[in-house]
């Protein structure tokens, strides 16, 4: 009994490893470069996620990821405090965000956009209070709240 389980645990193991190689195999190099890149942001390693998210939006331009690409781009400039860099790319995010796919993405780089014009050594508030703007109409028309305003509340 006890080698039958043992021969079912390698099946099975054996399945679980054929599927994840395969996986692995058929990434292709768009992939590997976006979630290099998420990993990369998501660990806080702002200036490899801005190597890899120029690299992505460089090399696969007709990518459907294009857009999420740009804002984190974005976002990697912003905490390291490149806020001209970082209001260059979120503008990009914006355009490239279109229809109602993009919505979130577009309220989500308008409030980022936001909090660099109030990050900039000018202060330029004025900038902030019209993308602020931007961003509640955009988030009160379709209920979004970007990820930094949830965790305040």
């Amino acid at each position: 009994m006890r080698h039958l389980k043992l021969v079912r645990f390698a099946l099975l193991f054996g399945l679980v490893f054929v599927a994840l190689a395969t996986c692995w195999a058929v990434a292709t190099p768009a992939d590997k470069s976006y979630d290099a890149a998420q990993v990369y942001v998501k660990i806080g390693n702002d200036q490899h996620a801005v190597d890899e998210l120029l690299h992505f939006t460089t090399s696969f331009p007709t990518d459907p990821r294009l857009p999420q690409a740009t804002f984190l781009l974005g976002y990697s400039y912003q905490r390291l405090q490149k806020y001209d860099k970082a209001i260059a790319v979120y503008t990009q995010a914006i355009a490239r965000a279109v229809g109602d796919a993009g919505m979130e993405i577009r309220a989500n780089a308008h409030f980022q956009l936001a909090q660099c014009y109030r990050s900039l050594p000018t202060k330029d508030y004025d900038k902030a209070a019209i993308t602020y703007g931007n961003f509640l109409t955009l988030s009160g028309k379709f209920n979004i709240l970007p990820e930094s305003v949830r965790k305040l509340s």
